[in-house]
């Protein structure tokens, strides 16, 4: 695997968490989420992010149920990553991701000082859960 930056996308109802890795730096970092409301405002925004970043590939937390069968907001996260491969012309993978807002959530329960920006960190640390895990599967 050469080089790339690849940007993991956590798809929640309310917000939308992103993460960023660097496979030459060998780094992840979590990236400032939104929150979310159109198909096409998360297209928009997810595509301005990429360019920003100079993004190789897009990674999407992919919601499956505990028992690895399809939930109603798996489909949903299948229509968004094809029309986001489409609109932006880059490569939108999909990766399993039952287990990463919780994990996610567990982690910043453990960091001292509080809960106020905890909702809005939890997306984007449950982003880079996706992003790690994925990044192991490409080893």
């Amino acid at each position: 695997m050469g080089s790339m930056k690849i940007m993991a996308v956590d798809f929640g109802t309310r917000r939308i968490g992103l993460a960023l890795a660097d496979t030459r730096l060998q780094t992840v970092v979590p990236l400032e989420g939104f929150s979310h409301r159109s198909l096409d405002r998360n297209i928009r925004i997810l595509g301005e992010r990429a360019v920003a970043h100079d993004v190789d590939r897009i990674v999407v937390g992919y919601p499956l149920n505990m028992d690895g069968s399809e939930s109603e907001m798996s489909r949903r996260v299948v229509n968004f990553s094809r029309k986001l491969e489409k609109t932006l012309e880059i490569r939108v993978d999909l990766a399993d991701e039952r287990l990463t807002t919780f994990e996610a959530r567990e982690k910043l329960n453990q960091v001292p000082g509080g809960c106020r920006k905890m909702k809005e960190k939890i997306d984007s640390a449950a982003a880079v859960l996706i992003l790690e895990d994925y990044l192991e599967t490409l080893k």
